[in-house]
């Protein structure tokens, strides 16, 4: 397999804010978990009560062409970003064999496994 291009956490957040996507203090309302524990929101501060934003808007970290059209879409998007997956409204966080979560990754993950969270790494059909 050809190597992953890395996106940095400082990339994807100009990426996500040019996109008009913002991070939230509250893993609760959080969608994606980045490498150094930022959390990006799926709820628009608009409407803080209900969930309008799509995982698939991760694709908007990526300035190569590289879209949810892509074969294995999700191993490839998570493993160039090291981002973890949370779902909030079936309470999971998963991951992909791509990435290994930093420590400020598994402070939150274990942090969310407390309130609830299943928690699968290695996932290989996200």
């Amino acid at each position: 397999m050809e190597a992953l291009r890395m996106v940095s956490d400082e990339q994807i957040r100009t990426r996500m804010e040019t996109a008009g996507y913002v991070e939230t203090h509250d893993p609760l309302k959080a969608i994606f978990l980045m490498r150094d524990g930022g959390l990006v929101s799926g709820y628009d501060p608009m409407q803080p009560e209900d969930r309008i934003i799509d995982h698939r808007c991760i694709e908007n970290c990526f300035a190569d062409g590289f879209n949810r059209y892509a074969d294995r879409f999700w191993e490839e998007a998570l493993g160039r970003t090291g981002m973890v997956m949370l779902v909030p409204e079936t309470k999971e966080v998963v991951w992909p064999d791509t990435v290994t979560p930093t420590a400020a990754q598994r402070r939150w993950i274990r942090l969310l496994q407390k309130a609830g969270y299943a928690c699968e790494g290695g996932v290989s059909a996200i």
